[in-house]
């Protein structure tokens, strides 16, 4: 669908060096959210720690 609205709105896209810029910001959130979201995940499965009454 992004490349036929582009071609109708004749945008030609980036560089080479700008593609690459943008596709490394869109990995680098992907693998954050993934991150993210299995430390919560976690957060939830994992007992709560005890407290002794020492």
């Amino acid at each position: 669908m992004l490349p036929i609205a582009a071609h109708q709105a004749g945008a030609t896209g980036g560089t080479p060096w700008q593609e690459l810029i943008v596709k490394l910001a869109h990995i680098l959130a992907g693998l954050g959210l993934i991150a993210a979201w299995t430390l919560l995940i976690i957060g939830f499965v994992r007992a709560p720690p005890t407290l002794s009454a020492d």
